[in-house]
């Protein structure tokens, strides 16, 4: 019998309030025929090779801030929360990891910033503050199993076009206080808000796949995050 694709998610349980998000992504990664472990990035230093060798691709979760000085930022701006650095650098060595060994990356949310960051990007700390003319994106937890606005998707062949099966329009939730501002070197755009904001990425030379929403609690009513997250697990098998 086929072993089920095996899948690093990674989480900080310092940050508690994630414990929800991280409990649908496991059940919805369930739901398409994959095996999950939680990778504990918040309280000490993983090796990360080792776990990346074990598994067949890894997540980014969603979470806290992204400490701005990696991208020549403050990081005694007031309007960071949750920020810890364990887990910036794990997560920074997780995705170096993938990429040197060719495995699969999704980046949820916080996943999708540090992904831009770690490749030569940049962030608004505040997209209230910073980009002024911003739609609403930071709804609470309690929220996001309701769509709050529409995604537009870039015509292509981009890896998510294909796994949402060529969709241009579809409705997501949202729970983001900071956004992508400068883009990384070599990065291509697949979706974007209606306020032009970037929503999703991907390498084109690499299996990296970014969303700034969150499929996995949305999942079980939505069928472009189900096929989302099937998409990925097959791209691991």
């Amino acid at each position: 019998m086929t072993r089920p694709p095996l899948i690093a998610v990674t989480v900080d349980l310092t940050h508690v309030a994630s414990l929800a998000l991280w409990r649908d992504l496991f059940l919805g990664l369930t739901s398409v025929s994959a095996a999950a472990v939680a990778v504990d990035c918040g309280t000490a230093e993983v090796d990360m090779d080792s776990v990346l060798r074990a598994v067949d691709g890894v997540i980014l979760s969603g979470g806290g801030d992204i400490d701005p000085a990696i991208y020549g930022g403050d990081s005694a701006d007031p309007v960071l929360a949750c920020v810890n650095s364990y887990r910036d650098r794990n997560e920074l060595q997780a995705l170096a990891a993938a990429r040197a060994q060719g495995k699969p990356v999704l980046g949820i949310c916080r996943g999708a910033q540090l992904t831009n960051v770690a490749l030569g990007g940049t962030l608004y700390p505040d997209l209230d503050r910073d980009r002024p003319g911003s739609l609403k994106h930071r709804y609470s937890e309690q929220e996001l199993r309701q769509v709050h606005h529409q995604v537009h998707l870039e015509s292509g062949k981009s890896r998510l076009s294909t796994w949402l099966d060529g969709a241009c329009e579809i409705a997501v939730n949202s729970l983001h206080h900071q956004g992508v501002c400068d883009l990384a070197p070599g990065v291509t755009v697949t979706a974007t808000a209606p306020d032009g904001l970037v929503e999703a990425f991907e390498t084109p030379g690499e299996l990296i796949t970014c969303v700034q929403w969150h499929p996995e609690t949305l999942w079980a009513h939505q069928e472009h995050a189900r096929a989302l997250l099937a998409g990925f697990v097959e791209s691991c098998a």
